[in-house]
């Protein structure tokens, strides 16, 4: 009894912890986008806020590797934490995924949009810039994104003199992503493929909940597939390496459900979709836009990887 609480015990607290981590990192990742040159890093509520509800979905779909590499290290009573670790991966992907989405959806409308967060901050004068291949003095702070600058030089007329005029600020073309094209050229270090990646996996999570509770269902595919890399603890005597196979089965995963939306991978998304689609007896997941094919590959992982740890189970066994 005491080793199932322990397993409890343990996610609330991974789950707290990674929560404020992920709070701390998004609020990082913000002001390395939208910080001044000139100016120090921008906190609000409304950020704490953004922070928790885009975090709180990348939390709660790692949260069980976490569990998994404590498990590697405390082994004993492997069927009751087995039935503890199941009932927290559906309390987590059937329960707190979902409602982490409508509380999300409510509370975003009744504070600031994040672009008229990122829009309240106006770039600072006395600062030399490069945007658009031109190289503008800033002699003022901008006033709703429009600055007077002295332009000292453009790429495309190299012979034209320096002058005054006044130009408007499209930040997110101009500095790439970065509020301040200062910030693009010092090359802040952003993991800007991570991003990308939590970013497509919440995504189609927002979009299955939209598309009814069947939907919803064939997403958590992703949950099984990820779940599953529990039953894979035990495939060495290594506990590290048993730890690594876990991470590197939990990487694959999440690459190719990343990967199967991505263009590089159009044909064969293409060519999987036709084959199960043409005969029209799946009409109901097109209309619903749920990838039946996708789910069929997180299925097939995550039975792979049950019967994989059921096969080393009972060969140890036999094997005493």
């Amino acid at each position: 009894m005491r080793k199932p609480i322990a397993l409890l015990l343990v996610y609330l607290f991974v789950l707290a912890l990674s929560i404020c981590a992920g709070i701390f990192f998004f609020a990082q990742y913000f002001n390395s986008l939208n910080l001044v040159a000139g100016k120090t890093a921008f906190f609000s509520s409304e950020l704490i806020i953004y922070g928790l509800f885009e975090s709180l979905p990348v939390v709660l779909m790692t949260i069980m590797l976490f569990i998994t590499f404590y498990k590697i290290r405390h082994l004993s009573n492997p069927v009751s934490s087995m039935i503890t670790y199941s009932v927290l991966c559906v309390f987590t992907w059937f329960l707190l995924l979902p409602a982490s989405i409508v509380l999300k959806n409510q509370v975003y409308k009744q504070i600031l949009s994040m672009e008229e967060i990122q829009q309240s901050t106006e770039l600072t004068g006395k600062y030399f810039r490069i945007i658009d291949g031109k190289n503008y003095y800033f002699i003022n702070d901008t006033v709703d994104g429009t600055a007077d600058v002295v332009m000292l030089y453009d790429n495309r007329s190299p012979n034209t003199h320096a002058f005054i005029k006044k130009i408007t600020i499209s930040y997110n073309n101009d500095a790439l992503s970065f509020h301040d094209p200062i910030m693009k050229e010092s090359k802040v270090a952003i993991p800007f493929h991570i991003m990308e990646l939590s970013s497509s996996i919440k995504r189609q999570a927002n979009e299955s909940w939209k598309n009814g509770y069947i939907a919803w269902i064939c997403f958590c595919s992703l949950g099984f597939a990820l779940c599953s890399i529990y039953f894979v603890i035990k495939m060495s005597s290594w506990k590290l390496v048993n730890s690594l196979w876990a991470l590197i089965i939990f990487i694959v995963i999440l690459w190719i459900n990343y990967s199967y939306y991505m263009p590089s991978f159009a044909v064969l998304k293409k060519s999987l979709e036709g084959f199960f689609y043409d005969s029209n007896h799946l009409q109901y997941f097109v209309n619903h836009h749920i990838s039946f094919p996708l789910m069929l590959i997180n299925c097939f992982i995550g039975i792979v990887s049950v019967v994989i740890g059921i096969i080393i189970s009972t060969s140890k066994k036999h094997n005493r």
